[in-house]
């Protein structure tokens, strides 16, 4: 798996681009580019056809997408049997919930959907209880074991069973299935991509990046991960915590935000890192003098200024470049 990282998008577009441009071995493949969102498969797309004037065969799944289509020819799984996915799984909840009011572990939601006539209520609950259940799949398969081999008696545990018993295996189950394939070395490289690029994400769900690597064991991956810092900034803590556990406030703890704004990014750093990659740093420096290029500076090589001995930016009246709009509160602004 490459990783390639940048603090600017653009530098990450262009590495994109150069990749694709060495044709597949089949050229009636796609070319698979996994995004965090559908906005960014337009800007992919539309930056694509800026530069070389079309974008065409190109598909952005989402990760949870990605992971079921590749997951899918390695198991007996037929494509749209994906049951699990929370639009299905929202009508499937909305479904079984009225025959399972008469067990006192849905009593509360009895209680709840009573004098639910149009049935919104209905709608609105199995919505959420999707959310959740959608979730767990990601980040808590081992509990829904658990509940499908008998334990617990609570509500949650009691309906899961009762999808799970309804249909195909879900995407838990699926991804054990999908570690144990490929831990086999007669795996068929034909029934994965021959290329794939994740652009943009800023961050996944462990099993998902545990997938993603076993799959780059036999096929072609590329990551295009967008950094703010081009340092070590795993283990970064903010002044709090440092005051919290009895170390010097004045500790170097590199950018102030960084640390309270990269919570995310600096978990998914830290993935990152414990997976076999082979880096490749596209890092640029800001060239103009504003207030704006001088944080992105700052937080690029991890430059507190407002620790002692630094030097403090001598901000220009008329520099516009970094303002801030509509806040929520006067006290926030």
């Amino acid at each position: 798996m490459f990783l390639h990282q940048s603090n600017r998008l653009e530098a990450l577009f262009q590495q994109l681009r150069a990749v694709i441009l060495a044709p597949l071995a089949d050229p009636l493949a796609p070319e698979i580019i996994v995004v965090q969102n559908q906005g960014m498969a337009q800007w992919v797309a539309q930056q694509l056809a800026f530069a070389t004037g079309i974008a065409a065969h190109l598909q952005f799944p989402l990760p949870a997408r990605f992971v079921w289509d590749v997951l899918q020819p390695l198991t007996d799984t037929a494509r749209d049997e994906d049951l699990f996915r929370k639009p299905v799984l929202r009508w499937r909840v909305a479904g079984l919930l009225p025959h399972l009011f008469a067990s006192p572990a849905f009593r509360e939601i009895a209680t709840y959907l009573r004098d639910d006539g149009d049935g919104g209520k209905l709608y609105q609950l199995s919505g959420r209880i999707s959310d959740v259940f959608d979730q767990y799949q990601i980040y808590r398969p081992d509990l829904l074991n658990r509940w499908q081999q008998g334990e617990e008696t609570h509500w949650q545990a009691m309906l899961w069973r009762e999808l799970a018993a309804r249909s195909v295996p879900h995407r838990a189950q699926l991804a054990e299935q999908f570690r144990l394939l490929l831990t086999d070395e007669a795996v068929n490289p034909d029934n994965l991509p021959r290329r794939c690029h994740l652009f943009g994400i800023n961050s996944l769900a462990p099993v998902y990046l545990e997938i993603i690597e076993r799959i780059s064991r036999h096929t072609e991956v590329h990551l295009f991960h967008l950094s703010p810092c081009r340092h070590y900034w795993g283990d970064l803590v903010s002044a709090r915590q440092l005051a919290a556990v009895g170390i010097d406030p004045y500790t170097e703890q590199g950018h102030p935000l960084l640390v309270s704004l990269g919570k995310i990014g600096q978990d998914f750093f830290r993935q990152l890192l414990d997976s076999n990659l082979q880096e490749i740093d596209l890092y640029q420096e800001n060239e103009h003098t504003h207030l704006l290029a001088t944080l992105q500076s700052d937080i690029l090589d991890l430059r507190d200024r407002s620790v002692a001995g630094q030097t403090r930016y001598p901000l220009d009246p008329d520099d516009r470049s970094l303002q801030l709009h509509c806040c929520f509160s006067p006290l926030r602004e």
